[in-house]
């Protein structure tokens, strides 16, 4: 009687065991957003890039549109954007941090990572649009500060063309790069590089890698 037990316990974690490999995994789905009705990208697939550590969903475009797509790089850690395999922009970075301390304790990676002309100046500050703060989770922008935050802005009024202060992940002429902590995860820093157009990929739908 015993061994009948033994053999339907068995059993039956055999059946679960097999269920459980057999079941997809959430992180090889790609995470809905608004931007999968962009008409920009109707040609392109809505897809999920994943790395060791960190997923997106993002569009993956074909020859016809230039090949526009995402690539994990672990290393980084992040994705860059890539087109025509001939060029790349770095998208996303992540950073990580202590949980209970603040987005600014990042900042001395962010100088030694961004090398601009006035990095040792650059600070964390809450990022804003034409003077209007930016909705939703808080954001951040890297820029310098002092008497090189007033050339740099005077620069900008003038129209004149000047190097990015604080290099490729600060602040520039043209298009939008903010940092925020991911939501659900205060120990991780999202860099996010959005250009000065419609970028085929969300950052709101970055996850934490599932581990086997």
């Amino acid at each position: 009687m015993m061994l009948l037990k033994l053999l339907g316990v068995l059993s039956c974690f055999l059946l679960v065991s097999t269920q459980s490999q057999a079941a997809p995994r959430k992180s090889q789905f790609p995470v809905a957003s608004p931007l999968q009705n962009a008409s920009e990208f109707s040609a392109c697939k809505w897809d999920r890039v994943a790395g060791a550590r960190f997923s997106i969903s993002s569009f993956t475009c074909g020859p016809e549109q230039g090949d526009l797509r995402l690539i994990a790089d672990d290393d980084v850690p992040g994705f860059w954007l890539t087109a025509n395999d001939s060029s790349r922009v770095l998208a996303i970075r992540l950073f990580t941090k202590g949980h209970r301390t603040p987005i600014t304790a990042i900042l001395p990676t962010l100088r030694a990572a961004s090398k601009g002309p006035q990095s040792a100046t650059c600070i964390l500050v809450r990022a804003t649009v034409k003077g209007q703060e930016l909705t939703g989770t808080k954001r951040y922008v890297l820029q310098p500060d002092g008497p090189a935050l007033k050339a740099w802005e005077s620069a900008q009024d003038r129209g004149e063309a000047a190097d990015e202060p604080c290099g490729p992940l600060g602040v520039a002429i043209v298009g939008e790069r903010y940092f925020e902590v991911m939501p659900g995860h205060s120990d991780v820093v999202i860099f996010v590089n959005m250009g000065s157009e419609i970028q085929p990929f969300d950052p709101a739908t970055i996850r934490r890698a599932i581990k086997p």
